[in-house]
């Protein structure tokens, strides 16, 4: 009865019978032996067949979806917009668009979401379900992965671990706030991340795994803290607009490939404690012109400069195993800065024409 929507029960049985009426007051014929209805409504007169009463049109259920009205029932998803809701079939809680699973008695991680207009996302430190209070400790492998419309995130002081690819391809990804809880980023993580430009790692992540900023092209800034004691191969792979590095101490390798193809790398600061540079690990870096090698370095990898821009290199003054091909098509080095006791040897290590200068 969409058509009557609005009116009373009793303005529309009115409605109808007025439409009955009007059919009735054309120009009847008399047939024999039955006696005529009058013109108009009114008490039946002595023969006349009493006329039965319209039936009202039934109202709507109270449980109907009817245009106008609004639902007397939430969702668990509207529920969720102002209270902890808890999936009947999944288990996971239910909180302004994330599902949060269960993993101990005292913490959650961030498993899926259910929200498609999330543009800024804020990761509480904890949610209450009960009488229980549960720390944020994870955000789950996957979760936001090609989450296009992602502009911003913003992680609680709890959360601990990113898994891997938790944030892969968010293409409209711009800002990454970490809490200070954060220890462990995961492999592919923020891969692909098309328009994050600057990025800060918090002080406490000890690791960050492979491919964990692969194809980020707009990074072109990135801050590593202290604590960092792991690099993930291919890290930086892509990275195409990053400009400047500094490895810090407590770094002992550079991985497989961790720079391949950043061709705006121009400065990459290497401290004492980096043991091993490992091999394509500077792979078409065109823009880095320098390096100066730590005391502390033992091993460079085969390939580590391959198609690079350096000019000139600075070896400690000791004698570094060095791989095969470490200058393969480096066009423009010409200096190798030896000390006067490693001259002889890095001259038999390093199979290419170069002038070696010693230092003073």
């Amino acid at each position: 009865m969409r058509k009557y929507h609005g009116l009373g029960a009793k303005a529309v049985a009115v409605a109808a019978a007025c439409v009955l009426l009007a059919a009735c007051g054309k120009e009847q014929k008399t047939v024999p032996g039955v006696t005529q209805t009058p013109d108009m409504p009114g008490q039946p007169t002595p023969g006349e067949t009493q006329q039965p009463d319209m039936p009202k049109p039934q109202e709507p259920d109270s449980g109907q979806d009817i245009p106008g009205n609004a639902d007397s029932e939430e969702t668990d998803e509207e529920r969720a917009q102002h209270t902890v809701v808890k999936d009947g079939q999944s288990g996971f809680l239910m909180y302004q668009g994330l599902c949060y699973e269960l993993l101990d008695e005292e913490t959650v991680r961030v498993s899926d979401y259910y929200d498609m207009e999330i543009t800024k996302l804020s990761i509480p430190d904890t949610i209450t379900y009960g009488d229980k209070t549960y720390r944020v400790t994870r955000v789950g492998e996957n979760v936001f992965s090609y989450f296009y419309g992602l502009e911003q995130v913003v992680l609680g002081n709890n959360v601990e671990v990113l898994e891997e690819s938790a944030f892969t391809g968010c293409s409209e990804l711009t800002e990454v706030v970490f809490g200070t809880g954060l220890t462990q980023i995961g492999a592919h993580a923020f891969e692909a991340c098309d328009v994050l430009a600057q990025i800060s790692i918090p002080e406490g992540v000890t690791s960050i795994g492979s491919e964990a900023f692969c194809s980020c092209v707009s990074l072109y800034s990135i801050t590593l803290p202290s604590t960092l004691l792991s690099l993930g191969d291919n890290m930086f792979f892509d990275c195409e607009s990053l400009v400047s590095v500094s490895i810090p101490a407590s770094v002992e390798t550079i991985p497989f490939g961790l720079f391949t193809n950043c061709a705006s790398l121009e400065e990459v600061q290497l401290a004492e404690g980096l043991l091993v540079i490992g091999q394509e690990s500077f792979w078409a870096c065109e823009s880095l012109k320098s390096l100066v090698f730590p005391e502390s370095l033992a091993v460079i990898g085969e390939r580590a400069f391959y198609n690079s821009g350096l000019e000139s290199i600075t070896f400690p003054d000791k004698r570094v195993s060095v791989g095969d091909g470490i200058f393969d098509f480096c066009e423009n080095i010409a200096k190798i800065y030896v000390t006067a006791e490693t001259q002889e040897y890095y001259e038999d290590a390093l199979d290419y024409e170069l002038e070696f200068v010693v230092l003073q």
